[in-house]
């Protein structure tokens, strides 16, 4: 398979989260435009972020809630707008 490039300005509509594998805003990324629901974690390709997930940044209009879950379940911690968290 060849990979695919998508070009999303994030910044345009500011409700944006970036996510990162590791503290400090490292290692893997994955940037999610919304505003939208995830039941789960998993990304495309098939990659799991599952408990993957150790840094956070949100853009200036989104906030998010952070379960312990999938589908919604046991409510962890809600991150507001323009937020950076560099170890979950």
């Amino acid at each position: 398979m060849v990979p695919v490039e998508f070009k999303v300005d994030p910044q345009a509509k500011g409700c944006w989260v970036e996510m990162y594998s590791k503290d400090d805003f490292q290692g893997d990324a994955l940037t999610l435009v919304g505003p939208l629901d995830m039941a789960t974690m998993r990304g495309p390709f098939g990659y799991d972020w599952e408990n993957e997930i150790e840094s956070i940044k949100t853009g200036p209009k989104a906030t998010i809630t952070i379960y312990d879950n999938e589908n919604f379940v046991e409510r962890s911690e809600w991150v507001g707008p323009s937020k950076e968290i560099e170890n979950l």
